[in-house]
């Protein structure tokens, strides 16, 4: 008479083995030793079947050495297969800043990337960005005129020759005369910069129009803001600083 205590078992499991074979090879992630805990008991299942071979009708132990045989097949090719098509590596990060040494003394130059700084520009001022990128908004504007992302101001001392051969030097601020920009004008620039960027501060509106080369005062650029917001051509204008 067959034993059947032994058969009950190795079918049970048998399924339960089935199971994480499947999980196995849906979860492998390339890690061996993932599919080597799976093969060591399909293995040892088999031994015992081997062992109690005479409890086992003789169709079901053909058929259980068959589907033990194809666990292990489909192993060998989920390892294989993962060998053959490596995970993708991923792509080098985009850096926008980075310090570069120059071989001279002092700190190592910051170099910023061209496409990011000018679109950048568009969006925020040379103080915003001197934040974000860790450097003073001078190094922002100075990378800026190198990629010709933005004009020159005037030059501060200009030498001018005398009539009778001398040299004087006249020196000059850094701001346009008042009045160089209609209100028109200043309207009409400031109602565009908002068009595109509706969250920008009056203090951001000041350093886009200083890129473009307007030396505007904040008190206009407040009380262009204030006429803006009355004819409705923008909803809304930059709060920051003193209000109108």
């Amino acid at each position: 008479m067959a034993d059947w205590g032994p058969l009950v078992t190795l079918r049970a499991a048998y399924h339960r083995l089935n199971t994480a074979i499947l999980h196995a090879l849906d979860t492998y992630d390339g890690y061996v030793g993932q599919l080597a805990e799976v093969r060591s008991q399909v293995v040892a299942l088999r031994s015992a079947a081997e062992r109690h071979r005479n409890a086992f009708p003789p169709d079901e132990f053909v058929t259980l050495q068959t589907s033990l045989a194809d666990m292990l097949a489909d192993l060998d090719l989920a390892e294989h297969s993962e060998a053959s098509f490596p995970a993708p590596s991923l792509p080098a990060p985009y850096l926008v800043a980075q310090r570069v040494k120059t071989g001279r003394r002092g700190r190592p130059r910051l170099e910023i990337d061209e496409t990011f700084l000018g679109s950048a520009l568009k969006l925020q001022g040379t103080t915003a960005l001197g934040e974000v990128l860790g450097c003073h908004p001078r190094t922002v504007r100075r990378r800026a005129l190198e990629h010709g992302l933005v004009p020159p101001h005037p030059p501060v001392r200009t030498a001018v020759v005398q009539p009778d051969g001398s040299i004087v030097y006249v020196y000059s601020g850094r701001q346009r005369p008042i009045g160089s920009m209609t209100d028109a004008e200043l309207d009409a620039a400031i109602a565009a910069i908002l068009r595109s960027c509706p969250w920008l501060e009056r203090k951001m509106i000041q350093e886009h129009l200083d890129l473009q080369g307007h030396q505007v005062p904040f008190s206009r650029i407040r009380a262009s803001c204030a006429r803006i917001r009355r004819c409705g051509d923008q909803s809304r204008c930059g709060s920051g600083g003193a209000a109108p």
